[in-house]
């Protein structure tokens, strides 16, 4: 067997120097070079991957060893805050609330080395359960104390000033008395004025107290008081809350009869904000606010759109839903002064499906009367409707006001029907002497609801239209044309002659 092997070996050693004697000179250095060159760069290789290996293995070595560093930190910590805890509890079952200091040093120590360690979680949980504390003890005085304290700590943890305001917030219907209460809403208002992320706490906390004063009788304050909120720029309040809160802002200001400013609080609460059906409460609740606006400046027009609004929302629903508000609309969109709007109103209203109910017979009777151009008795019209009138609350007040609107009806009328008519025979259709006649005649002059001119000498009322420019320039030629045919028909006729005459 070794025979053969040194035979094999020979051979190859044989054939391959052959094919060296073969081969060019200069492939012969090439290939030496390549023979020599793996040697060091398989070694400059394993040089390369080792350190490359060397430095993979300590870089996220080093990093999960500080992250598992940071986490066996939080879990000591999370610990030590549990242990604080169960001591504190067990310090209080066995010698009971006047250890209450003993235990409250006990948190502070461990609050310390929380809060300075940058631990969020656990020194929230010390501060909620120092609240805690204090609140089922019922030292009330106490609590305003720690929390004020608790407040004023060096690198003191937003989360933490959160959680304690919350919980707080959570006892102020288990404080003993209503002045122990308002102190309580005081102090977190103290602790929460100016911080961003407690805003809607302190929004909250206003609108507690602004009731508080309320229900005491002092409007002036709670009105003033809940003012100073800007509701619209709390981001963390939700949409339906915010308009509760501004119409609630709105209310308060019109029981302090503030009109002014109740309107411009109206102006945050756009018709989009509220259009959802989910939001149908606070779009009535909206609406009913500025009815009660409206009629304080006695702006009849946008009371029976409010009104109307509301209708349009619940007239789907049951009768006894709707009936009030539709009567209300109707009342008052006949209150209202004459314009295209309210006539656009007007008949809308009386091509409402639900005016044909029983229960709207008599307000459809009414608006019939305004609907149709037709001259309104009033002594008829006001003994026809005297009951249904006299059971609305604000006919007592508007009853000149109705009248007033039936009067300049019956003088629309007229101007329609009539080119000229003797005053006396008018003052009697309306059932006016003619020097009131005459000063409704002036004021709807005045507010360019009709067109008339009145001859006082003859004592005759002119209801004729004056012509526009354009009319004007119509007549003017089709008068000129008339002329030159008159002259045409002249010439012809004078031209006729002659020839006639010359025959002769």
């Amino acid at each position: 067997n070794n025979k053969k092997k040194k035979k094999n070996l020979n051979s190859i050693t044989t054939k391959l120097l052959k094919k060296k004697k073969t081969m060019p000179i200069e492939d012969q250095q090439d290939n030496r070079m390549k023979d020599d060159e793996p040697e060091e760069t398989a070694a400059n290789k394993t040089q390369v991957t080792l350190q490359k290996i060397n430095e993979n293995i300590g870089g996220p070595a080093e990093e999960e060893t500080e992250l598992q560093k940071r986490k066996r930190k939080e879990r000591e910590m999370a610990s030590t805050a549990r242990s604080t805890i169960e001591q504190v509890k067990q310090l209080i079952s066995t010698k009971g609330p006047s250890a209450i200091q003993e235990a409250l040093s006990i948190y502070f120590a461990t609050e310390k080395i929380l809060r300075l360690a940058g631990q969020g979680e656990s020194t929230t949980k010390i501060v909620v359960e120092i609240v805690r504390l204090c609140a089922d003890c019922e030292q009330w005085d106490l609590l305003n104390e720690q929390i004020l304290i608790l407040n004023k700590k060096r690198n003191q943890i937003k989360q933490a000033i959160t959680r304690m305001v919350q919980t707080s917030m959570e006892y102020l219907d288990k404080t003993p008395s209503r002045d122990a209460k308002i102190k309580l809403i005081n102090t977190l208002r103290q602790v929460s004025e100016g911080k961003i992320y407690v805003e809607l706490e302190l929004a909250n906390l206003v609108k507690i107290l602004s009731l508080m004063k309320e229900d005491e009788g002092k409007i002036d304050e709670a009105a003033t008081l809940i003012q100073s909120i800007h509701v619209e720029t709390v981001g963390s309040m939700e949409p339906s809350e915010r308009i509760a809160y501004i119409l609630l802002q709105m209310r308060l200001c019109l029981d302090n009869e503030d009109y002014i400013r109740a309107n411009i609080l109206s102006k945050k609460v756009t018709g989009r904000s509220i259009a959802s059906p989910d939001r149908l409460e606070l779009k009535i609740r909206f609406y009913m606010l500025m009815i009660r606006y409206y009629l304080f400046n006695k702006d009849f027009m946008n009371t029976a759109k409010s009104y109307n609004h509301i209708y349009q929302a619940l007239k789907n629903k049951h009768e006894s839903v709707w009936n009030d508000h539709l009567t209300n609309l109707v009342f008052y969109v006949v209150l209202a002064p004459f314009d295209h709007e309210q006539s656009d109103l007007l008949h809308r209203i009386a091509q409402e499906k639900n005016m044909d109910e029983a229960c709207v017979v008599v307000e459809r009777d009414l608006i019939q009367y305004f609907v149709k151009d037709e001259l309104i008795e009033w002594p008829h019209f006001s003994q026809q409707f005297d009951q249904f009138l006299t059971s609305h609350e604000g006919y007592a007040i508007q009853k000149e006001t109705l009248h007033s609107r039936v009067t300049e009806h019956n003088l629309r009328v007229a101007n329609k029907f009539y080119a000229n008519i003797k005053m006396t025979r008018l003052a009697n259709l309306l059932h006016l002497n003619v020097q009131e006649t005459e000063d409704f005649i002036s004021k709807m002059v005045q507010n360019k609801t009709i067109k008339a001119k009145i001859d006082r000498i003859d004592g005759i009322v002119s209801f004729k239209q004056p012509k526009s420019k354009n009319e004007l320039l119509n007549e003017w030629h089709s008068d000129i044309s008339k002329v030159l045919q008159l002259v045409e028909k002249t010439n012809l006729l004078i031209h006729k002659e002659r020839m006639v005459h010359a025959k002769q």
